[in-house]
């Protein structure tokens, strides 16, 4: 063999060993820090359920109505919250008309509802908490005449059916089927979130119209219908987003609950304010706790990827913890693989397969969130992303890795360098 040729493949054979050592570090490196701050870190402390998964405060819901099925239930729901712009790039979302909320671009005229702004200041924002003040002072011609329309909107018809819901099928409800499998869950679309405060102000004016005539019941219960959205979207959405804005509608409902009550109170308003303030007290609870792991989060940094994988291995399983973040917790933990070597090299650890497959099974309760546990599960072999103007050293960087996955056969080598350079490129 001539001695260029030897060199030559000397050379190629020392490139190729420092390609295979040298490629997964940034790999590495970057989901460690994706893992200990991923979304589904702080959802044991961010829960709205009871610790055995029971709602708090249930008996102020409308009573369940099973004849309304959760292809139904999450059709309603994705309609009263639907996802931001969708690009060509997400063809696998389905296309839905959102219900349109006539109220969201026109808010109340400054000279309205003077008592529901700060210090009576009509340049101040409206305050939907502070609305039955208005009440009591007695609505103005105007005043009812915007509630009231408001309140005639065909939106509350859908809104006041959901809220019956025992359950909604939101993946059914948002993705084209047959689920594309080549997808990842954090790339997915996520909801308006300027959707919530625009339907509680809504719920504000319906139940201000009640107490108007009287009928503070009536007004409890419609603010109810809202805390029910709220737990039915914190339940079952489709991420740690969804059930923070589902937990974020209900927290609100709770607000404007106590304000009624504090305003127009009756014989059972002591117990009624008794139990928002347990309620109140857990979420300052879980704000207080969500600032103590930030103070701590240098110490946060040297955790072991084995210890964070059982950290979203516990909230999986746990009853307290709702499936919109146990669904985040199977996402994160099958990308977990990428920050570890042994994983990335060799596949998942034995308790991360067991979770996996106990999710599989007790997880998914129709065909179309079988599929999504499914694409949750097997994403770190199949997801395929593009790189959000990449630079030369991140094409290297993806070129490398590719190559070597296709070298090895390891399509977890792609999946996690592709998924690195997106993020460094953001």
């Amino acid at each position: 063999m001539p001695k260029i040729l030897k060199r030559l493949l000397i050379a190629v054979a020392i490139a190729a060993a420092l390609i295979a050592v040298v490629a997964p570090i940034p790999t590495l490196r970057m989901h460690r820090r994706f893992l200990q701050f991923s979304p589904a870190a702080d959802a044991p402390n961010r829960r709205l359920l009871d610790t055995d998964g029971r709602v708090p405060m249930a008996s102020w819901m409308p009573a369940p109505d099973t004849s309304l099925g959760l292809a139904d239930a999450g059709l309603a729901l994705r309609r009263l919250f639907p996802f931001n712009a969708v690009g060509t790039e997400r063809s696998y979302v389905r296309e839905l008309e959102p219900l349109p909320m006539l109220w969201e671009s026109a808010t109340p005229d400054t000279a309205l509802f003077p008592d529901a702004r700060a210090n009576n200041d009509p340049r101040a924002m409206f305050d939907r908490n502070r609305v039955f003040r208005s009440v009591r002072r007695g609505l103005t011609a105007e005043e009812r005449a915007y509630a009231g329309n408001v309140a005639d909107d065909s939106l509350w018809r859908v809104f006041d059916r959901a809220a019956h819901a025992v359950g909604a099928d939101l993946v059914a409800a948002s993705f084209i089927a047959p689920l594309a499998m080549d997808i990842a869950h954090f790339e997915m679309p996520i909801p308006r979130i300027s959707r919530i405060s625009a339907l509680s102000d809504g719920v504000a004016m319906r139940a201000a119209l009640f107490a108007a005539a009287g009928q503070r019941d009536s007004a409890d219960a419609v603010i109810g219908r809202l805390y029910a959205i709220g737990v039915l979207l914190h339940r079952d959405g489709l991420n740690t987003m969804e059930g923070l804005l589902g937990r974020r509608a209900a927290m609100n409902a709770i607000a404007m609950r106590r304000s009624l009550h504090e305003t127009f109170p009756g014989p059972t308003s002591p117990a009624v304010l008794a139990a928002l303030d347990s309620v109140r007290w857990r979420d300052s609870s879980a704000t207080q706790a969500a600032r103590t792991r930030s103070e701590s989060a240098a110490s946060a940094q040297s955790a072991a990827p084995a210890a964070l994988r059982a950290r979203d291995i516990r909230a999986l399983q746990s009853p307290s913890v709702a499936r919109a973040y146990r669904f985040e917790a199977l996402g994160v933990l099958s990308m977990s693989a990428c920050a570890d070597l042994g994983s990335l090299l060799f596949g998942p650890d034995a308790d991360v397969t067991a979770a996996q497959a106990a999710a599989m099974q007790s997880m998914p309760r129709t065909a179309a969130e079988s599929a999504y546990v499914a694409l949750l599960v097997h994403q770190v072999d199949s997801a395929r992303f593009r790189a959000l103007n990449p630079s030369g050293l991140a094409r290297a960087f993806r070129a490398s890795n590719r190559a070597l996955a296709a070298i090895t056969f390891n399509p977890r080598l792609r999946v996690c360098a592709d998924i690195a350079s997106s993020a460094a490129a953001m």
